[in-house]
């Protein structure tokens, strides 16, 4: 017990600790805990996925699906600005025992087996209109339950000053 205390202060000191970031000479990006030349900056990164066990809180004002499934986040017509293309999508679901849930970008799976997790990052989104979905399944692949649609917009980062 005390080994896990130990290492979940670790992990935690190391979530926190700043990334920098480097393009050298030849073009090749680095990336330290430190600035370990004077042209590091700051690493922007995007926030770590993660899960958690239980039912997720109520949504203020949100209605979940009828079968108990909805999308939380992102918000419907919101635009994404994400040089890398990355965003989190996340479920108000609680899969029971044998249940997953499947993640839709624009009508195609994203993940090939349901997964008990209510968040899953999505990389290298183009540049344009999205729809993201989500279905609950048992686990033999029925669909039990779909979220409704949502309707996203990726845009490119604003250029920096």
């Amino acid at each position: 017990m005390r080994q896990l205390a130990l290492l979940s202060l670790l992990l935690t000191t190391v979530a926190q600790a700043e990334v920098f970031r480097w393009t050298d000479k030849d073009g090749v990006v680095h990336y330290a805990d430190k600035p370990l030349v004077p042209e590091a900056r700051p690493a922007a990164l995007p926030t770590l996925q993660t899960y958690q066990a239980g039912s997720p809180p109520p949504l203020i004002g949100a209605q979940p699906a009828a079968a108990g499934i909805s999308i939380s986040a992102p918000a419907a017509e919101t635009t994404i600005r994400d040089a890398d293309g990355k965003l989190t999508i996340e479920v108000a679901a609680t899969p029971a025992a044998g249940q997953g849930v499947i993640y839709y970008l624009d009508g195609a799976a994203q993940n090939s087996t349901p997964t008990p997790s209510t968040a899953l990052l999505l990389s290298r989104l183009q540049r344009g209109t999205h729809t993201l979905s989500a279905a609950l399944v048992d686990a033999g692949g029925r669909e039990l339950a779909r979220a409704a649609p949502v309707t996203i917009y990726v845009k490119p980062s604003p250029a920096p000053h």
